[in-house]
């Protein structure tokens, strides 16, 4: 792969000079706050428009906003909400920090416009947005599937790049687990891309807001391989993952997280090399290798594709 399409950077442990805000909106996202253990020195902010919401989430911040100031992003009415005292605050508590998180479910009436507002804010404030969402069964039906579609596009607008995780995938993936716990699953999943971008220092967030204008939707999934040929073994689950579908649309982009024993560039090399020959062509990437000190023939990887 051309240098130039490749970025690579290396972390032996994440980086406390990063910032990063997790802020859970609606009631899924205030759930995932509940449920959730996010790496140490990580902000949590609840915002709902109902008290139980963010009642005993736990959060540093709990935020009670009015329906309506939810309701003008599905107006599109940025204009008249960009002067309202909740921007303002969400504002402040955001000011100073590099990564936002905005958490919420799709296709509910606050969930995801709150976490649209929120990465709107946390863009006029110069934070890296990564929105998560969880996308609504099939069983919810088609109006809710329609709002989740604008909820969506509305966090196109803002963000840097959009998770959208299916909540149908969850149930495929553990179909005998109860709901519950199957929601459970799901907010580890929520956890992960927060606790690698973490890895990142300042260099490493510049490269990635570079990288995320070629793209806003990313899937997302993560594997692990124990013994040798581990690119070969990542990449088969990779290319089997219902998560990632590389099968069924064409990736543009690319972000890797990869932890290894004396994790080097030649793997990253690599780990491209081989992600490029299962989909048929160089997906520009930007790598994070995390060396795990300790000798093992275990490695890890978090694959964000982008679309």
């Amino acid at each position: 792969m051309p240098s130039d399409n490749l970025m690579i950077h290396k972390s032996s442990e994440p980086d406390a000079e990063t910032k990063i805000a997790v802020v859970g909106c609606g009631g899924m996202g205030c759930n995932a706050l509940r449920s959730a253990k996010f790496p140490k020195g990580v902000q949590t902010i609840a915002i709902g428009t109902e008290r139980r919401e963010i009642k005993g989430t736990g959060a540093d911040v709990e935020m009670l906003i009015d329906v309506r100031d939810a309701e003008a992003v599905a107006k599109s009415e940025f204009s008249k909400f960009a002067s309202t005292k909740v921007e303002n605050e969400i504002g402040f508590l955001v000011k100073d920090v590099d990564i936002v998180f905005p958490i919420a479910g799709l296709g509910g009436n606050s969930g995801g416009w709150t976490a649209s507002l929120v990465s709107k804010v946390a863009h006029m404030n110069k934070c890296l947005a990564v929105s998560i969402v969880t996308v609504p069964f099939t069983a919810e039906g088609k109006m809710r599937k329609a709002r989740s579609t604008k909820q969506l596009e509305a966090l196109r607008s803002w963000s840097d790049a959009v998770i959208p995780l299916k909540n149908d995938l969850i149930i495929r993936e553990v179909p005998d687990l109860p709901m519950l716990k199957a929601f459970g699953v799901m907010n580890s999943v929520v956890r992960t891309p927060i606790e690698k971008f973490g890895w990142f220092g300042s260099r490493g967030l510049m490269d990635l807001k570079k990288h995320f204008r070629q793209n806003h939707i990313f899937r997302m999934d993560a594997a692990g391989y124990h013994g040798d040929n581990a690119v070969f073994g990542l990449m088969e689950q990779f290319k089997s993952s219902n998560w990632l579908s590389l099968d069924m649309l064409e990736p543009k982009s690319a972000v890797v997280f990869i932890e290894d024993y004396g994790a080097d560039e030649k793997l990253a090399h690599e780990f491209m090399q081989a992600f490029g020959q299962a989909v048929g062509h160089d997906v520009p990437a930007v790598v994070c290798l995390r060396d795990i000190k300790t000798m093992s023939r275990d490695v890890n990887a978090c694959l964000l594709v982008g679309f």
